[in-house]
């Protein structure tokens, strides 16, 4: 019967646990019920990746894995995109590529996360549109990341000596509602706004209700809506 259940599943069984709860019976079934709803619903891979090397939770009762099936990612085909500060420099950057997480979340003194992050879409679905991905650094002041959905800006970039095309960093929709212009036409989505500081020459990339309840300084100006996202708010 479980195996006819789509999406990620597992079978536990606990020897020894009679129906109805008991109070010494609470760390293996709420254990399990909670660690399970917390890699489910974090949108966080590492969440996954960790609950899956749980074999036990340690207590009264003989808890064993029976079914284990997770799915990488949810049904929207999602890929979990994390703001980090650069304390040096005052720069920002953000990234939606595994490896890069790992590596920035290992320099926690250069590369600080500021608890922004939001949902975009693999590379390998079919969802949205590709995201243009472009390291600008002139040698001189110039040093940000530009990304874009539209392929006129990613023309126009590609087409700067100082620019580095680094690929498709992943995919995003920029559908708008055409009865609000001010909302993502997808439910559950909202806009990102690009924003440029013209002292430090960098951009940030941040859900609409970030942008509403954070005072920028005078640097910061806002260049518009540059895609659609699911937020983790």
């Amino acid at each position: 019967m479980i195996e006819a259940l789509s999406g990620s599943k597992y079978f536990v069984t606990i020897e020894g646990m009679p129906h109805g709860l008991r109070p010494q019976d609470a760390p293996e079934l709420f254990g399990w019920t909670f660690a399970f709803y917390k890699a489910q619903l974090s949108r966080n891979q590492a969440d996954r990746t960790l609950f899956n090397q749980i074999t036990n939770f340690a207590a009264n009762a003989d808890d064993r894995v029976q079914i284990r099936s997770s799915l990488s990612w949810g049904p929207r085909d999602e890929l979990e995109v994390v703001e980090y500060a650069l304390p040096a420099s005052g720069k920002y950057f953000m990234t939606g590529t595994l490896s890069e997480i790992a590596a920035l979340d290992a320099l926690p003194a250069s590369f600080q996360r500021t608890g922004v992050r939001f949902a975009a879409f693999r590379n390998d679905t079919a969802l949205g549109l590709p995201m243009c991905r472009f390291y600008a650094r002139d040698g001189a002041q110039l040093n940000t990341h530009f990304y874009s959905t539209a392929p006129s800006d990613c023309a126009l970039v590609r087409a700067q000596p100082w620019a580095l095309d680094e690929g498709f960093a992943m995919r995003a929709d920029i559908t708008i509602n055409p009865d609000n212009d001010s909302q993502c036409q997808l439910p559950d989505t909202e806009r990102v706004v690009r924003l440029f500081n013209t002292s430090t020459i960098n951009h940030r990339y941040l859900p609409e209700a970030v942008v509403a309840r954070t005072t920028f300084s005078a640097e910061w100006k806002v260049d518009g809506t540059a895609f659609c996202a699911a937020s983790y708010e």
